[in-house]
């Protein structure tokens, strides 16, 4: 095996000699995408539980203030996306992807069930654990659905989009249930049943494995290189000193701001260190990926609302009842993934058949911030219309989430695809964490934002003054996406005269 890796050049580029690389025979792509599609399908159900839930436990549950929960929100968000660059370093050098995520489900499982407990110490204790553990599991994941394909393969983005609607299938579970479960049986067991989807997804991966392709094994064998032994008392004490740091910055949320900030500040100028030591070629595909990355940053940062302004939106404000029953505020957050699951396959296949959507990536990033736009308008216009009861009619959120779908699908599974696509072979697992992290400052932009549509514990007796605070709030983010559209395209010609032909991948 080893001899025929050497002979082979670059391991990960020839997929003929990598093990259990076998195709699917009704998909055609690689069967391990299918294990690794249920295996994040779980952790999705178990995170959009706590995600959807987070802000109204805390408002409902704690009596805590708009700006208070948005700050808590937006910190864990921001640090369950930061952390894969520590999960995506320590697989790319020390334990490989595989081993990676398993430790990160059992990190997930602890913290899920912490945060079952119901107190307020042991929620920022859970919220701490799961930071670190998504921090092992959400980037290694991702990376080894790259590992399935060579760079050359044009089923890529269609395997990552089918990851990507995979996945929304346990977020559509997690959504359309747990509000009327939580309603049923409380808040604790709503939280319990995160820790058992992780559980259940960590046992289908580990029964998979074999069909999956870890490259940090793959190169270790193709170097003839013997494995090296992992320092677990070192990496234990390193878990628990950071689960220690990541529960202190949701205590003090703003201090998490100021992290953030260091935070992007280092990457960004560690993106400039690798800029100049590279050959021009791939120097340029630096550049265009740190652009992308810029865009996806103020993408998510109105796409969090979702969870902060616009979930106690939907709570407050919107009229919930259909055929006498009325529904939970988390029901509507599974619209987002019914719609990727049922638009999202037939938009993977246009992407790699239409020649209408064979654009460059970055014109589908300005794409996402045009549909991230319209749905914050399709909001604002809603607070101008509402019923007798002065409520916004409910199938206006349908529009908004449908928007957002599409916007998502133009960002997510392309941001993923690019990041293998432009990255240095050796750095993509650290490059993947870097990808979730402008996830994490999206967060953190979206606690910012959250404050324009706060609402004092005094103004939640007038339906009218709700409204009118929403209205403003939403047009200011469907005005920010906007700039955010008309600042990239004056600025395309100066990119592009840099980034020459790189411009079009």
């Amino acid at each position: 095996m080893i001899n025929k890796l050497k002979r082979s050049g670059n391991p990960l580029n020839n997929q003929s000699t990598l093990p259990n690389s076998t195709k699917n025979s009704l998909t055609h792509h690689p069967k391990g995408l299918s294990y690794l599609i249920a295996t994040e399908l779980w952790e999705r159900f178990a995170f959009y539980i706590v995600q959807g839930l987070l802000v109204l436990y805390v408002v409902h549950q704690f009596s805590w203030s708009d700006s208070r929960s948005y700050a808590l929100a937006g910190a864990y968000t921001a640090l369950v996306y930061m952390s894969p660059l520590i999960g995506g370093y320590l697989a790319d050098n020390i334990i490989g992807q595989s081993r990676a995520l398993i430790i990160g489900g059992v990190i997930l499982i602890i913290g899920y069930g912490l945060i079952a407990i119901g107190s307020q110490a042991s929620l920022l204790l859970g919220l701490g654990s799961v930071v670190l553990g998504n921090g092992f599991y959400k980037p290694n994941v991702s990376t080894l659905v790259g590992n399935l394909y060579t760079k050359e393969d044009n089923k890529r983005e269609g395997g990552y989009t089918l990851f990507f609607v995979g996945f929304n299938i346990g977020g559509f579970l997690a959504n359309i249930s747990i509000g009327f479960i939580k309603n049923a049986f409380g808040w604790q067991l709503s939280f319990l049943l995160a820790a058992i989807g992780i559980a259940i997804g960590l046992s289908i991966f580990l029964y998979g494995r074999r069909y999956v392709i870890d490259s940090f094994d793959i190169l270790q064998i193709s170097k003839g290189t013997p494995p090296k032994p992992i320092p677990w008392l070192r990496m234990i004490t390193g878990f628990l000193f950071i689960i220690a740091i990541a529960t202190g910055l949701l205590l003090y949320s703003q201090l998490s701001n100021i992290a953030f900030i260091l935070f992007g500040i280092g990457i960004a100028g560690y993106f400039l260190h690798l800029i100049a030591k590279h050959p021009k070629e791939q120097a340029q595909k630096l550049c265009l990926l740190l652009l992308l990355m810029i865009i996806s940053v103020l993408f998510w940062g109105l796409y969090f609302e979702e969870y902060l302004a616009v979930n106690l939106f939907v709570d407050r404000v919107v009229h919930r009842t259909l055929f006498d029953i009325r529904l939970p505020a988390t029901f509507f957050l599974s619209l987002e993934p019914f719609f990727v699951v049922t638009v999202g396959a037939y938009f993977a296949r246009l992407l790699r058949t239409s020649p209408h959507l064979n654009i460059p990536m970055l014109n589908k990033f300005i794409l996402a911030l045009v549909c991230m736009g319209i749905a914050y308008g399709v909001l604002t216009i809603s607070t101008y219309f509402p019923t007798s009861s002065g409520q916004v009619h409910s199938y206006n959120i349908v529009l908004y989430y449908l928007f957002i779908t599409l916007g998502q699908l133009f960002l997510y599974p392309i941001g993923m695809a690019a990041v293998l696509k432009l990255s240095p072979k050796n750095m993509q697992g650290f490059m993947m964490g870097a990808w979730f992290f402008t996830l994490g400052l999206g967060g953190s932009l979206g606690g910012i934002f959250g404050n324009l549509a706060k609402i004092n514990k005094d103004q939640l007796s007038s339906l009218t003054t709700e409204r009118l605070i929403y209205q403003h709030a939403f047009l200011s983010y469907a005005l920010i996406a906007l700039a955010g559209v008309v600042i990239i395209l004056i600025l395309k010609p100066v990119a592009r005269h840099y980034l020459g032909n790189i411009m079009e991948l």
